[in-house]
């Protein structure tokens, strides 16, 4: 790109020095395309006098551990938050992820410690608060009226409530019914300038030197509207025979979606320092299209004698989803959202662990996956480790290399391969947290350049099927047409930021280089490393401290909207 530098338009009186805006799973390729047909045009006079590439996100390519990366500078081996669920190895139950699990402060706590004002908005995976951080929670926490309760410190929740400021949401996900497409497409750009204007109102009224917003409203666009944008997947099938007869008026959500976050944008860089701010852009991972064929793991484990389904695991399976199914389609629509956001933790992932895991034999089960639709793992059911395990510790090596092999030599009916990666959990290390993840983390294919989901298997069954038309834009995890690549955007413009192109950046080389911008300490011990086009020079420090939380962690309605955009 041209290094013309051409003045970006700031507001003197601004004090915020380093604003960061996260635009969650903005995908490079498109962004580009865009950029070189003029359609971003506040995007673009930055990349021109800043310097713009492509970054690495986390394995797994997940929003919680990659936008975890990026705040704290650590791979999730060593930040600890590794996907959106755990398994609690006792009890084969799951639970939920969250700020409590992370090790380690993030650049915004850094930054206050040093006597420095931050803000977080809209950031997952940043609840409970730490503390003297101006904080509202990303979409793992409701942010509705009720949820302003999240917010922190309890002055700036108040303030918020008492000025009506409510982070907006996308309306119900997971009970669509006719014209939602429409609703959201349109719903989705007025959240953007929601958003925005909150932004502004904030950091008017109080100002700081480090700003972090994310914007989630493309990773939603994503998941659900790819295949409206995308002529060659599988899935318009269902768009064009399903009961979702809404395509005229919707169009290419995704690049709507980009449009309005470029203006949002333009409004934000008026609120920062001309002579001395800097401006990042990022993306946490990438997007692309989803096949219409899905893969169940644990049939595949069954049927190659790595696992056993308990009697009736089927039957069970099935009645659970449709008793919940109908109790909630009881509940008005208006209520549905309450009622997601406010039923107890406990109950939610009892529910989710049944589902995922309720219908295995561990007795006589050697290995078994969590079907997690983009990234699944799979355990051995090891004895010592798994309450019920059957493996023996001293064969779990050689059994986990005869289970790789087997998961790579998977073919298709055309022959295609099923797992395009597995990753031997040693491989995702080394770090504290390396126990975190599954013994294998599978990615699976994209044949012609379409992902295949993981489902849940309810019992025997074929390992692979074809979806039906109704399935293929659906609201669950296997009905989304768009799911994560590995690659997102980064972009850096302002006071001794570097012009031309940024190479080989990882998510977790943001939070040093935030630091060394900020002339701030950079402690050792990081994964990251401070990239030059961003900060030529950089202080390096001691070892890096504990994280300090203010309040107790609540996940809210995190499975809710972890179903919403496609994780379980």
């Amino acid at each position: 790109m041209a290094n013309n530098r051409r003045r970006v338009s700031f507001l003197q009186t601004a004090t915020t020095r380093l604003l960061v805006v996260g635009w969650d799973g903005a995908e490079p390729a498109l962004v580009e395309e865009m950029l070189e047909a003029g359609e971003l045009p506040n995007l673009s006079r930055l990349a021109r006098i800043g310097t713009y590439g492509r970054v690495l996100s986390t394995v797994p390519a997940s929003s919680l551990p990659a936008w975890t990366s990026a705040l704290t500078g650590l791979r999730p081996a060593r930040h600890g938050v590794v996907d959106f669920l755990r398994r609690d190895r006792r009890s084969y139950r799951l639970r939920l992820y969250g700020a409590r699990d992370r090790a380690g402060p993030t650049v915004l706590a850094l930054a206050t410690r040093a006597g420095l004002r931050a803000a977080s908005l809209g950031i997952p995976g940043t609840q409970p608060a730490e503390r003297d951080v101006l904080t509202i929670p990303g979409f793992d926490t409701p942010i509705s009226a009720s949820g302003l309760r999240f917010c922190s410190p309890r002055w700036f929740a108040d303030w918020l409530r008492g000025r009506h400021l409510n982070w907006p949401r996308v309306e119900d996900e997971i009970w669509q019914g006719p014209g939602w497409h429409r609703r959201v497409a349109r719903q989705l750009p007025i959240n953007i300038e929601k958003k925005t204007k909150i932004v502004e109102k904030i950091l008017q009224a109080h100002p700081v030197d480090l700003a972090w917003v994310v914007f989630n409203e493309f990773d939603t666009a994503a998941h659900h509207f790819w295949a409206f944008r995308d002529h060659s997947s599988p899935r318009t099938r269902g768009i064009r025979r399903g009961n979702h007869g809404d395509r005229p008026g919707v169009g290419d959500v995704p690049r709507q979606v980009l449009r309005s976050l470029d203006q949002g944008l333009g409004r934000l860089l008026r609120l920062v320092d001309q002579r001395h701010a800097r401006v990042v852009v990022v993306s946490d991972h990438g997007f692309g299209s989803n096949h219409d064929r899905v893969v169940y793991i644990n049939r595949f484990l069954e049927q190659t004698g790595w696992l056993r389904f308990s009697k009736g695991a089927g039957r069970a399976t099935r009645a659970l989803a449709s008793m919940a199914e109908g109790a909630a389609r009881l509940v008005p629509a208006r209520k549905r959202s309450w009622m997601m956001e406010n039923i107890p933790e406990r109950v939610a992932l009892e529910l989710e662990s049944a589902r995922r895991l309720g219908g295995i034999d561990w007795k006589n089960s050697a290995a078994f996956s969590d079907e997690l639709p983009q990234y699944p793992g799979i355990w051995l059911n090891l004895a010592g480790r798994e309450r019920q395990g059957t493996v023996l510790p001293e064969t779990a090596a050689r059994l986990l290399r005869k289970l790789l092999e087997q998961l790579l030599d998977l073919r298709d009916e055309r022959g295609r391969a099923v797992v395009a990666r597995a990753w031997l959990r040693q491989d995702l290390g080394p770090g504290a947290y390396l126990d975190r993840f599954p013994d294998l983390l599978l990615e699976l294919a994209r044949p012609g350049g379409h992902r295949l989901l993981a489902d849940v298997s309810d019992g025997p069954g074929p390992w692979i099927r074809r979806l039906e038309d109704a399935e293929c834009i659906g609201s669950k995890g296997i009905g989304t047409s768009g799911s994560h690549l590995a690659e997102g955007i980064l972009l850096a413009a302002g006071a001794g930021v570097k012009a031309g192109a940024l190479a080989g950046a990882r998510l977790w080389d943001l939070a040093p280089s935030m630091l060394a911008m900020l002339d701030l300490e950079v402690p050792a011990g990081l994964d990251g490393r401070v990239l030059p086009e961003l900060a030529p020079t950089a202080r390096h420090g001691g070892m890096l401290l504990s994280s300090d939380l203010a309040g107790r962690q609540r996940h809210g309605g995190l499975l809710r909207a972890l179903r919403n955009l496609g994780y379980l």
